[in-house]
């Protein structure tokens, strides 16, 4: 099976858990490093998401590399962090580019082929913003157009940054703050991210070529999806991960 394009799946982590009862269940699709970090959550409803996060990880790579998805959970997954080298940052497994997301309940996980970086992002929206968010994650610019009270304008913005960092690897290395988001002028209806500080330009440049783009899938989430180009965008159902062949 070939994939082509940029492809997602979202949902409520109990969800995945009942659909992946036929491969077995979660465990049997997560390795025993999984498995143990998802141990170590205070409250089940963290560990379950955390869980049906990475399995899902797991079966888009194999969809993605035309593998049986009861194989999934030996397939190598690593991370490598883009600003020190270090064993931490962005999970990866070869072959395939990969971004996960996880808020309350929810998880949601892109694939696009080898070569074109994706990202993605989700978070619940809150009913209020805490102090300091504006400072932290809007430009000047951005905090003096949005309405005061409007928190799901801001979260929408911030899910954007977010999926776009993760495109280029940064992750949140990177103050948000200091990404300007708005329409790239195409007729796909995605927008992008431009670097505001001159500290910050050459080594973000890639931004330029980011679009993202804002599924409205799930009632009282923000979701943001990001990527290289303008491919065609796909959203999954649960069978279409967990087909055996």
């Amino acid at each position: 099976m070939t994939v082509s394009g940029m492809e997602y799946f979202s949902a409520a982590a109990s969800l995945v858990v009942e659909g992946t009862r036929p491969l077995g269940g979660l465990d049997a699709l997560l390795s025993a490093a999984e498995q143990n970090a998802s141990s170590r959550f205070r409250r089940e409803s963290d560990a379950l998401s955390y869980r049906a996060a990475h399995a899902l990880f797991r079966l888009m790579a194999a969809r993605r590399l035309g593998s049986d998805p009861r194989l999934a959970a030996a397939l190598r997954v690593y991370r490598r962090c883009r600003t020190c080298g270090g064993e931490h940052g962005k999970p990866s497994i070869d072959g395939v580019q990969l971004s996960l997301s996880r808020s309350a309940g929810i998880v949601i996980v892109a694939s696009s082929p080898e070569g074109s970086p994706v990202g993605a992002d989700i978070e619940q929206l809150p009913s209020r913003i805490f102090d300091g968010f504006d400072a932290y994650a809007l430009t000047s610019r951005e905090r003096e157009h949005l309405p005061s009270r409007d928190a799901a304008a801001r979260i929408r913005l911030w899910v954007a940054k977010e999926a776009a960092l993760k495109t280029t690897g940064h992750g949140l290395a990177v103050e948000p703050g200091t990404l300007s988001v708005h329409d790239a002028g195409g007729t796909d209806g995605s927008w992008t991210a431009t670097v505001i500080q001159d500290s910050w330009r050459s080594a973000l440049s890639e931004l330029d070529q980011v679009r993202i783009m804002w599924p409205q899938d799930i009632d009282g989430y923000a979701t943001a999806l990001a990527t290289v180009g303008s491919p065609e965008v796909r959203r999954l159902r649960l069978g279409d991960l967990l087909h055996v062949a």
